[in-house]
């Protein structure tokens, strides 16, 4: 130990004498593990679920920009089956048969987005992109089948997504019928899945 000059410590001293050390205390065993037991790396080290469930996002009445693609493919998919008078996402909430089917997508993508947020601050890593990588690899195949419209695409590939098991990923209680539909519509955001590829027009 390398032995401290004269100066320095002096310096240790003071510090010392000045330091009101009633600022330190002692942890016991069971407060330690209390509080690690919040922190996103307790899970993966004691191989435990994670704790508490996702938070529920509400669905901003007026669609935010990062949903944008999604639903412009689902307007592409409205006016293939029910007319070329829905041209954007205002004629698809106002057409009397897609616009709850409209609404019931929006849900599910904020319940997909709502466990994402909650694998990204619940546990260590990237489990919810290795989910959906794992998820997209199934779905591909489906969607790239031949289908009679958009809408016969977009229904095969969710059904597809619903009957997955997933059992390996640290989040799959979580992974329920609603962010199944809820990532497919991720998916088309990002342009990884594509519900009308022009030939069914």
């Amino acid at each position: 130990m390398a032995k401290l000059s004269t100066q320095l410590l002096s310096a240790v001293v003071k510090l010392a004498e000045a330091t009101e050390f009633s600022m330190f205390w002692t942890v016991n065993l069971d407060e330690m593990l209390e509080v690690y037991s919040k922190s996103p790396l307790f899970a993966a080290r004691f191989n435990y679920p994670p704790s508490g469930e996702p938070a529920k996002l509400p669905v901003p009445s007026e669609p935010a920009a990062d949903e944008a693609r999604f639903l412009e493919q689902l307007v592409d998919v409205y006016r293939e089956r029910f007319g070329k008078q829905i041209v954007t996402v205002d004629d698809a909430f106002d057409h009397a048969r897609s616009g709850s089917h409209l609404r019931r997508q929006r849900e599910a993508f904020y319940a997909a987005e709502a466990l994402r947020l909650y694998a990204r601050d619940s546990v260590p890593g990237d489990a919810y992109t290795e989910l959906q990588d794992d998820v997209l690899t199934n779905l591909v195949e489906v969607a790239e089948d031949d289908h009679a419209s958009g809408w016969h695409r977009l229904r095969a590939v969710v059904t597809q997504a619903g009957n997955l098991q997933v059992s390996g990923s640290v989040i799959a209680s979580y992974f329920q019928q609603v962010q199944r539909k809820g990532m497919c519509h991720q998916f088309a955001n990002d342009d990884k899945l594509t519900w009308c590829d022009g030939g069914e027009w």
